[in-house]
């Protein structure tokens, strides 16, 4: 992630809630960065924003959804 290019403390920040929040683990949650960055590439940005990191986490609404009884 320290190629790819700098998330912003706004962006980290919600991504420690989002991981909270849901128990990502941390593949789950590099794997949210990543798929933030192509989002912040499409838009023509330097960095990570909070608003990549939100509409990456709508497109991997179903995979954050913890499932009854699951750890």
């Amino acid at each position: 992630m320290r190629q790819s290019g700098a998330s912003e403390t706004t962006a980290l920040d919600l991504l420690q809630e989002l991981i909270n929040q849901h128990g990502l683990s941390t593949r789950s949650s590099l794997q949210l960065l990543r798929e933030a960055r192509t989002i912040a590439d499409l838009n023509d940005r330097t960095s990570v924003d909070r608003n990549a990191l939100a509409e990456a986490s709508c497109f991997r609404c179903t995979d954050l959804v913890r499932q009854p009884g699951s750890q």
